[in-house]
């Protein structure tokens, strides 16, 4: 009998199509650390600290900033060629990272991250 109403809530329960029970799709981004410390998370994130603290400094900032973040990686001297015009050149440091959230939206444009990518 209990065998029976579990099938029936089962039944009841499930998904009429596949697309209520997906996820949304993660999407893929990155981007550069400004020269001269001065990207809006500076202040917040130590660039002098040890990797594993970055990173999980970068994903509260982002966070505080309504990013939702299911995971992220600072690659160090990922770009080979750098300059030391401030403002506008990167470090050679990279996030990586995922979300649910399509940051074409203003609240991203906001962040002023730099070269900010999408990518598959």
């Amino acid at each position: 009998m209990k065998y029976l109403a579990f099938l029936s809530i089962l039944l009841f329960t499930a998904c009429e199509s596949k697309e209520c029970c997906s996820f949304p799709p993660e999407l893929n981004y990155s981007f550069d650390v400004r020269s001269c410390k001065t990207d809006l998370f500076a202040e917040a994130v130590d660039e002098n600290g040890d990797l594993e603290t970055r990173q999980s400094t970068m994903i509260s900032w982002l966070e505080d900033n309504d990013v939702n973040v299911l995971t992220l990686e600072l690659k160090l001297h990922h770009l080979e060629n750098v300059c030391e015009a401030c403002n506008i050149c990167p470090t050679g440091d990279r996030y990586f990272f995922t979300s649910y959230d399509d940051l074409s939206e203003p609240k991203i444009e906001s962040l002023k991250l730099l070269n900010l990518e999408k990518w598959d």
